[in-house]
């Protein structure tokens, strides 16, 4: 035996968060670590190209002063020549500016906010100046920071299809733990739909065979209770038979030009038995000359029959239903009108859903197990029509089963 685990919604949220960050944990990590790893390296390089500046500039100041010492005493060395010296010194390829006691820039200029790769201070030549030696960006920096970059968006794009693939993932897993609710919802409405009827049959007949003294009238009550019973059997049967039929796309067989007047007509007939049972004589009223509908007349009749039982199915007894047909805008219209406890609004949206029924406990005690409405829209859609509803609780509900109308020629 075979024991099945259904994970519920908080279940489900866990399995998804889960699926996200265990896969990218790891990914983030080594981005994280690649980075690192990059600006270090690049901070590395930077502090090797510092000390071969710092030295060449340590040398360049040593031999500043005998540079300048062949001129006259008493002359004062300018700060552009100190400049110009220290360009031909260093590498031309970096920006070099002097700088003096209060910071005051005496020649050259450098980068903005850049912090300079080497300094020195310039001696007796300039007192209390200073040399500031600036590299020019290289290339590698630009590239360090793209490469970065992309590495970046390589870990959006895993993570994007990570969420895109966890969450379809667990919307796959809910839907099929909303299947199987639904599977083992339904088996349980329909088991006990079919147990109703079979255990007040069993009753009836049980008692009649009982009798010592058969009562001919009680005889013939029991009799007519049973046939009520197996009516309802019926109906139960062909609604299942008629869904797996339209699920099966095996529901339109055949179609042929109908006058709406003898669906209606056969609608009514069918549940004529129910009418008298609910003491409510329907009213029927049929536009003339309208036009034909080509349908599959057996199954277009079990829908309309299905608006008709829903209707006298949540009315109290003596109350009128109504059909009327109707031509519209190129379509037949077959309204069916009652006065019964109507539908709440937020009900409404999932009245035609399988197996969905506005009120659960008025349902047990009103017989069905919510397929009626459902076989309606699929027979209506398979031929092209739609149906709708309008209601307001306690005053009654109006649904309508618009067919599209015979093209002639």
């Amino acid at each position: 035996m075979s024991v099945r685990y259904e994970l519920s919604p908080r279940q489900l949220r866990a399995l998804l968060f889960l699926l996200v960050l265990l896969p990218l944990s790891p990914t983030v990590w080594m981005f994280r670590f690649m980075s690192e790893a990059i600006r270090s390296e690049h901070a590395e390089d930077d502090q090797r190209l510092g000390d071969v500046y710092r030295q060449a500039l340590a040398t360049a100041t040593g031999l500043l002063k005998n540079h300048f010492a062949v001129r006259g005493q008493g002359e004062r060395v300018k700060a552009d020549a100190v400049l110009d010296f220290y360009r031909l010194a260093l590498d031309p390829a970096v920006q070099i500016r002097i700088v003096g006691v209060n910071g005051a820039v005496l020649a050259g200029s450098a980068p903005d906010a850049t912090r300079p790769i080497a300094e020195n201070a310039v001696g007796d030549v300039l007192p209390g100046a200073r040399v500031e030696v600036y590299p020019t960006p290289r290339p590698g920096t630009a590239m360090v920071e793209e490469q970065i970059s992309t590495y970046g968006w390589a870990v959006a794009a895993v993570a994007v299809a990570n969420v895109s693939i966890s969450g379809a993932a667990v919307i796959a897993l809910q839907r099929q733990s909303r299947l199987r609710e639904m599977q083992s919802s339904a088996l349980a409405t329909v088991a006990h739909e079919l147990k109703t009827p079979l255990a007040s049959m069993r009753v009836l007949t049980d008692t009649l065979l009982g009798m010592n003294v058969p009562d001919p009238e009680r005889c013939r009550s029991y009799v007519q209770l049973v046939a009520t019973e197996n009516d309802r059997l019926i109906r139960l049967a062909e609604n299942f038979l008629t869904l797996a039929r339209f699920e099966t796309n095996e529901g339109v067989l055949q179609k042929s030009p109908v006058e709406p007047a003898m669906l209606a007509q056969a609608a009514v007939k069918s549940l004529e038995s129910r009418f008298k049972e609910a003491g409510i004589e329907p009213e029927t009223q049929v536009e003339g000359g309208l036009p034909t509908v080509t349908v599959n007349r057996e199954s277009t009749v079990v829908a309309l029959a299905n608006l008709l039982d829903n209707a006298l199915k949540y009315s109290e007894p003596g109350q009128p239903v109504g059909l009327q047909v109707q031509a519209r805008d190129g379509v037949v219209q077959f309204v069916v009108e009652d006065h019964g406890i109507g539908i709440p609004a937020e009900a409404q949206k999932r009245i035609f859903d399988r197996f969905f029924q506005a009120d659960q406990k008025l349902a047990r005690t009103r017989e069905g197990c919510g397929l009626g409405l459902h076989i309606v829209r699929s027979i209506v859609e398979a031929h092209g029509g739609t149906v709708t509803v309008r209601s307001t609780v306690g005053k009654g509900s109006t649904f309508c089963m618009s067919l599209p109308a015979t093209k002639v020629g």
